[in-house]
């Protein structure tokens, strides 16, 4: 009796749809009237539910992220007529609970969207309208509305609500102590005494992390507070976990020529700017080789269908916020470059978190040296990095 009472309650809750898996069966893309319509179109037995839209710019594209979906719909053999804002639909898995869908547009649109829910004969849908806009500025415009259906075919009116964009008012940034533990970094000389690399940087970071906390919408985290080797990836990780906005790392080289001297910012690029930035990235990425960690097997975070969008719009924000911290950067040390180095460094590999890496300078010279070593200078540089990510901030979001 107890046996039979569990298998009926079992099949109430799965025709109640508590246990709906999120489906994407379907896509097709209507034009009418200067409005192109997408329908994504769930199985009766699923369900289909977003958890946001957004755009991106340069080119321009349409992003829907989903959480974990069966996706079924071939994107490969949807119908798109010439006249259509859209040139391709993508999809692929983005991360562990999330499935993005990537709509690439040939011109800006604004957009709407709204959900219907399934009936007897038609799985739950999602719509997405799409209108023609000449200002980048309306790109974040949307109407979220709900509805469902009694009958197949009916006229449907729809409720909507305009959604003010909210802007965020609360930060975290993620600093990175280059370097730690067996992994020493440069050495440098100063006297009788050994300088490590991995002290410098880290007193540093302590120093920046003090400074940024003193603002009250930004919260500073390390990836290592003590002298502890951390896998380069594991750093990543690490930022990811805490769901950080910005990604620093600092650093402090040192240089065959000990006339070479001065801080630069660097930024991601699989084509390193110069030899220099070469050689520092193959320098860097020594890290992992040290704990016996070789990269080229490290799984990929992010699928590769997805991993050239999201690391191109994170490379431009890195390219902002690298602008303002050299700005005030030039008032504690010398800079080389007024803009930012390209380099293939892994801690900046982060698809999704603007990040860059901070050579302080070499401590191989010696006034970069004595600079490095100063524990006021190290607040003054602290101090100076915290103000360009906050000038960045503050233009950007």
């Amino acid at each position: 009796m107890l046996r039979k009472l569990i298998i009926i309650v079992w099949l109430l809750l799965l025709n109640s749809n508590v246990f709906a898996i999120n489906q994407v069966n379907k896509i097709r893309i209507g034009e009418s009237d200067n409005k192109t319509r997408i329908v994504l179109e769930s199985s009766l037995s699923g369900d289909i539910s977003v958890k946001k839209v957004f755009q991106l710019a340069n080119p321009p594209r349409l992003v829907v992220d989903m959480p974990s979906t069966v996706f079924k719909a071939e994107t490969s053999s949807i119908s798109i007529k010439p006249q259509s804002s859209i040139k391709e639909i993508r999809q692929g898995i983005f991360n562990k609970t999330t499935h993005r869908i990537v709509v690439d547009l040939k011109s800006n649109v604004k957009y709407s969207y709204f959900s219907i829910g399934k009936n007897k004969e038609i799985g739950a849908r999602l719509v997405i309208d799409l209108t023609p806009s000449k200002d980048i500025k309306d790109l974040s415009s949307k109407v979220i509305a709900s509805t469902h259906e009694s009958k197949p075919n009916k006229t449907i009116t729809i409720n909507t609500k305009n959604i003010k964009k909210d802007l965020k008012n609360k930060f975290v940034v993620m600093i990175d102590p280059g370097h730690g533990g067996v992994d020493p970094g440069a050495v440098a000389k100063q006297g009788f005494k050994k300088i490590y690399e991995k002290n410098i940087t880290l007193n540093i970071a302590k120093k920046l992390q003090a400074e940024l906390n003193k603002y009250s919408n930004i919260t500073a985290y390390l990836t290592r507070t003590s002298d502890i080797f951390v896998p380069l990836r594991t750093r990543i990780k690490r930022a990811t976990k805490k769901d950080a906005d910005l990604f620093i790392s600092i650093h402090a080289d040192s240089h065959d020529n000990q006339d070479v001297r001065g801080g630069s910012v660097y930024i991601l690029s699989e084509n390193s700017s110069d030899k220099e930035a070469a050689r520092l990235a193959r320098i860097a990425n020594r890290g992992d080789e040290v704990a016996g960690v070789i990269l080229k097997n490290e799984a990929r975070d992010i699928q590769s269908i997805l991993i050239d969008l999201t690391q191109r719009e994170s490379m431009n924000k890195s390219a902002l916020l690298a602008q303002d911290i050299l700005k005030f950067m030039k008032d504690v040390v010398l800079v080389k470059n007024s803009k930012a180095n390209f380099a293939g460094f892994v801690v900046l590999k982060s698809a999704d978190i603007p990040s860059i890496l901070v050579e302080a300078s070499y401590l191989s010279n010696s006034r970069d040296r004595n600079i490095l070593t100063n524990s006021d200078k190290q607040t003054q540089l602290a101090k100076a990095i915290a103000k360009g990510v906050r000038v960045y901030l503050n233009k950007n979001y």
